[in-house]
């Protein structure tokens, strides 16, 4: 116990700079620590543990919306952009009619509205005043694009930002859940050891977080099997997962308004990492993540940049939870706490690997802030051609997409992983309750509230 409280103690004390929601996330370490101190049941810091799962939750759930809205907002971008230039492509150096113009008016309002972006239509979408020439219609369109685009970007580097906050809080709060699972399975494996006399039957009843006790959906196993069959799975999906978006934190890419000036050189250095293929998006589709849970990758519109507008996400696989599970004898017991034990230490590796992102993320806004007063303006303005801004959009749209993609898969599956060994622990102390009637029961299954991640 004394070394739970020093490692929150510790982290409370790591950054000299700290913001509104850093402070929030250390009061919430010191009110843990101080709860698990003060704990004298079981079933009070099994609450204590599930208050921290439901906030850590709350947290990753804000950090998919927020990167699924930047995903869209990448999207819709892109769509506004293709409309306007095929428009101008299909009326060509005659110039947008009177009628083009209507209807191009009709579809970018469209595409902002269906897409949620608030932008003033005053701002965003071409006036078309009557009277105009066919020549001022297009050059208008040519400008108001940029206009919608840059005011997107913007809008994109600070959600970015938001994004960039609730990740840090997340990690903060990380730290917090796992000091309460640890304490609670030590706390457990003493419950195991005050055992005396017999189970008094051989089963017992669960709800649907049963399906965390399982190594196939379905039949119920050894909690130190289950608990080791998932630190192999995530094992495996960490390696990969960093190893696709890990590149990221390697491009070397000038700061400040230099980067217009080495715009080909930025295009060509995303270019180069895993990140900017098809490849390092389709292979995560599909991939089992836990026998309950598998990943899902959607490609963003574009076929040269298929992660710019991609989305992530890990769904809950249909299936049948088992409605009892036996009661576990001691020496599983133990060894399911010892297991989970071990795969909370897995947990402190993973967070290492994500260190780097938050400094990069930094960067990454920066970059996408500098850009957007660059970009998506008519051709020849600060340098660039129309080839070197379309390249330059798609990059910067991958490098926003995959660092946004790279943190939603970290928040979404460590917040599984920790309500595989969370399940797991109560299963152990569940059963331990189930033994001799000189033992004070505590039975999580009635006295603790539901858990998180049910299964649909």
């Amino acid at each position: 116990m004394t070394s739970i409280l020093k490692q929150l103690s510790g982290y409370s004390k790591e950054s000299a700079e700290l913001n509104e929601a850093q402070i929030e996330a250390q009061a919430a370490l010191a009110e843990t620590a101080k709860a698990i101190e003060d704990t004298d049941t079981l079933s009070e810091l099994a609450e204590v543990v599930d208050d921290g799962a439901d906030d850590l939750q709350e947290i990753a759930d804000d950090i998919q919306e927020q990167g699924d809205a930047i995903a869209n907002s990448i999207t819709v971008s892109g769509a506004v952009e293709s409309v306007v230039d095929q428009t101008l492509e299909t009326y060509g150096e005659d110039g947008i009619t009177e009628e083009g113009a209507a209807l191009l008016k009709l579809s970018v309002e469209s595409i902002l509205r269906t897409g949620g972006i608030s932008i003033p239509v005053e701002m965003a979408v071409p006036s078309f005043e009557s009277g105009m020439t066919r020549a001022q219609y297009s050059t208008e369109a040519e400008e108001k694009k940029g206009n919608i685009i840059t005011r997107i970007f913007a809008w994109i580097a600070t959600a970015f930002k938001s994004l960039i906050e609730s990740v840090k809080n997340f990690w903060s709060r990380l730290v917090n859940s796992v000091a309460s699972l640890e304490a609670y399975a030590q706390r457990v494996k003493k419950q195991i050891a005050d055992i005396k006399g017999a189970a008094k039957e051989d089963k017992m009843a669960v709800g649907g977080w049963g399906v965390y006790l399982t190594t196939n959906g379905s039949t119920v196993s050894a909690p130190r099997n289950v608990v080791k069959a998932a630190v192999t799975s995530y094992s495996k999906f960490a390696s990969q997962w960093d190893g696709s978006f890990g590149d990221l934190n390697k491009i070397n890419m000038p700061g400040g308004i230099d980067i217009v000036k080495n715009i080909d050189a930025l295009v060509e250095g995303i270019k180069r990492t895993e990140i900017g293929k098809l490849s390092g998006v389709r292979h995560f589709n599909d991939m089992e993540l836990f026998p309950t849970h598998t990943l899902k990758m959607a490609t963003g519109p574009d076929g040269k940049w298929p992660l710019a507008g991609a989305k992530f996400s890990i769904v809950a696989k249909k299936g049948t939870a088992p409605k009892t599970v036996p009661v576990l004898p001691i020496d599983e017991m133990n060894g399911g706490i010892d297991e989970c034990l071990l795969a909370l230490k897995v947990v402190d590796k993973i967070q290492e690997k994500t260190k780097s992102w938050e400094k990069n993320a930094t960067r990454i806004r920066t970059w996408a802030g500098v850009l957007s007063g660059a970009l998506n303006n008519s051709e020849g303005r600060r340098g660039f051609t129309k080839e070197q801004n379309a390249e330059a959009q798609g990059a910067v749209k991958t490098l926003i997409s995959g660092s946004t993609i790279m943190t939603q898969g970290w928040a979404q599956s460590i917040q599984i992983f920790l309500t595989v060994i969370k399940n797991n622990i109560r299963y152990c102390s569940a059963s331990a309750g189930h033994y001799g009637k000189e033992l004070k029961s505590h039975n999580p299954l009635t006295d603790v509230k539901a858990l998180s991640h049910q299964p649909a």
